[in-house]
């Protein structure tokens, strides 16, 4: 059973959705009937040829490797005959005349132009019993919809697609209903799932399954202890977007704290942090990072600090990384009804204080006193594991591997 995972970035670029489809082939290859095919975009370097996904028995693909560029990687081609061959590619031509406006993209965007082929190359030159589609909610979708697939179409939405806060609702909907009357199934988060139920998603519900992020398991480097001495390190890891997460609350709150020797990292990219001349000097920003290097920061921080949505059906992923690594959590909420609180009410090491216009003393001295004490304390993985067991890739992904064998089975019977 051949399965293509389709998701936006492969490793090590980290996503929401590419660390769900990782997790998920992660599991699904320890069925040995199962062999996985990732696709997606590499942002390393120039066009690496494909390879395996840092998985066991699973193989990646990317973008741009699913052509004669493959051949470029081969010994015996110098760095300037490879520069050569790169520059005379028609792709570089494409995408620079449509990034300069001299040449519209043919569907929606260059990024999906470029997808849309390489993925149309890969699907008719292997044999597929079923496709996932890890979708964060827009361009996979409308790829899928112009590629003729013959195989059963399983998607995973990892944020809302026609309610999400930046779309327009109307052409939304039209669009994400076409869309799911193509899938064969559709997995979704419970917090996406109540606002489709109450958006009178009625139609599609016979073939929805609600799965957690099988986020929640044990990282490879373990936990590391820190020094008792010098700045206590507080981390932020993962975007920032000023219309649903603002960091503006958690830098005033932080400011309150910088006598006690308290700093606030935030790793990331994201909208929200462009004015940084006023920061206090105990808040520290950097831009994006590798992955391995958001790691080294989760795994050196003393807390690590969470700031939620102000929309009630998007949740933190990134909150869930902070729960493996068994280390306190600092979870900033802005709304009463916000996701990540029964996440983090279950959670021993967390502290959950709700978003004011400014900081309050009693907060400020509620966080000092939870970073002062907290500090060094971590959880056991076993611990982490027992509370969040339906967070686990063996979990979610026994519940996708019977949707995937039903799927299969079913398109099956079809063609009888």
């Amino acid at each position: 059973m051949r399965i293509l995972i389709l998701t936006d970035y492969l490793h090590p670029n980290k996503s929401a959705a590419s660390s769900i489809g990782y997790s998920l082939a992660s599991y699904l290859t320890t069925h040995q009937e199962i062999t996985i095919d990732i696709f997606g975009i590499s942002k390393q370097g120039w066009w690496p040829k494909a390879g395996n996904a840092h998985l066991k028995g699973v193989k990646a693909y990317n973008v741009k490797t699913i052509s004669f560029l493959n051949c470029i990687h081969k010994k015996g081609v110098g760095t300037v005959k490879r520069r050569m061959l790169y520059a005379l590619h028609p792709s570089v031509f494409r995408v620079l005349l449509a990034n300069r406006g001299l040449i519209a993209p043919k569907y929606g965007t260059v990024l999906e132009d470029e997808y849309l082929l390489y993925a149309k190359r890969l699907i008719n030159t292997k044999t597929y019993d079923c496709v996932l589609a890890i979708c964060q909610p827009i361009y996979i979708a409308r790829i899928l919809r112009r590629i003729e697939l013959r195989v059963p179409v399983i998607i995973y939405k990892v944020d809302p697609w026609h309610t999400n806060y930046y779309l327009d609702y109307e052409n939304e909907l039209k669009e994400e209903r076409l869309f799911d009357r193509m899938a064969s199934a559709i997995l979704m988060h419970p917090t996406v799932f109540v606002d489709y139920a109450a958006d009178g998603y009625t139609e599609f519900v016979h073939k929805t399954f609600t799965v957690e992020y099988p986020s929640v398991y044990r990282r490879a480097d373990g936990v590391r202890q820190k020094k008792k001495d010098g700045s206590i390190i507080c981390a932020f890891v993962g975007n920032l977007y000023s219309a649903i997460r603002s960091p503006e609350y958690t830098i005033r709150l932080f400011a309150e704290l910088a006598d006690a020797n308290i700093e606030l990292h935030f790793v990331g990219g994201g909208t929200g942090m462009e004015d940084r001349h006023n920061l206090p000097d105990n808040v520290k920003i950097y831009d994006s990072v590798t992955n391995d290097m958001a790691v080294e920061t989760m795994l050196d921080a003393d807390v690590l600090v969470n700031i939620g949505n102000t929309v009630t059906n998007q949740l933190p992923s990134k909150l869930f990384e902070y729960i493996s690594l068994g280390k306190p959590i600092l979870n900033i909420f802005k709304i009463p009804d916000c996701p990540t609180l029964p996440y983090t009410a279950k959670y021993p090491l967390a502290l959950d204080v709700f978003e004011t216009e400014l900081p309050i003393r009693a907060d400020v001295d509620r966080v000092k006193d939870f970073i002062l004490s907290k500090r060094g304390k971590t959880l056991p993985f076993s611990q982490v594991e027992a509370i969040y067991y339906d967070c686990t890739p063996e979990y979610v992904g026994e519940r996708v591997y019977r949707v995937l064998l039903d799927t299969i089975d079913d398109g099956a019977h079809s063609k009888e």
